[in-house]
């Protein structure tokens, strides 16, 4: 063997190597999952859109002020979707927050 192909070969292997530690150093580091959850993963509880300050609401991605302030102005929801059905969010918005707010009926 040629001192030129033993170089090739060695530099691979020393290549192959380095990834394989750096992919099990980030498996180590994050325990072997994802260390940062997705929106629709983590564990919060939903939003009731009928008790929610306009603070909260804004948490919600997509909802602006002036959306906030119209869910607010349009209490009670009997059901989450008359968000979109009663047209004070637009569809794509409430595509983004359907999955994290709620519309509990209060008992009198």
């Amino acid at each position: 063997m040629t001192r030129e192909s033993r170089f090739g070969k060695s530099s691979i292997s020393i290549v192959v190597i380095a990834a394989v530690v750096l992919a099990l150093s980030g498996c180590a580091v994050s325990g072997g999952q994802n260390p940062r959850p997705s929106s629709q993963n983590r564990n919060t509880s939903p939003i009731d859109l009928n008790t929610a300050t306009i603070a909260q609401l804004q948490t919600l991605p997509g909802i602006t002020p002036a959306y906030a302030r119209r869910i607010i102005a349009n209490r009670p929801y009997k059901v989450k979707h008359e968000l979109e059905t009663r047209k004070i969010l637009p569809g794509a918005v409430y595509a983004g927050i359907r999955d994290r707010v709620i519309a509990t009926e209060r008992i009198r």
